[in-house]
């Protein structure tokens, strides 16, 4: 549970530094970092709350989330956080 708190939190941080956009699954762009990552977070937790993905396995893809978060804080780098975060949806079934 605390991860998803995090998680959010830092997606929300994301917010300050790239530009407002539509909530889309599509990441290509600095505008699209964090409608991606609250997308995926969104889906995540539909996922748990409907049986889909068990809470450990749930907890693991919100880390992840969080983990791509803090990187592209540091590091700016669009490419890596959208393609870290195809690959959490594509492991993570969601």
């Amino acid at each position: 549970m605390l991860s998803r708190q995090i998680a959010l939190a830092l997606l929300a941080s994301l917010s300050l530094t790239g530009c407002g956009s539509s909530i889309s699954k599509g990441c290509s762009s600095a505008s699209d970092v964090n409608p991606a990552g609250a997308a995926l977070t969104d889906d995540i937790q539909k996922a748990e709350a409907s049986g889909k993905l068990d809470r450990g396995k749930a907890a693991e893809a919100m880390a992840r989330v969080m983990n791509a978060a803090q990187t592209y804080e540091q590091s700016h780098d669009v490419g890596a956080f959208c393609t870290e975060i195809a690959k959490i949806r594509k492991d993570s079934g969601v």
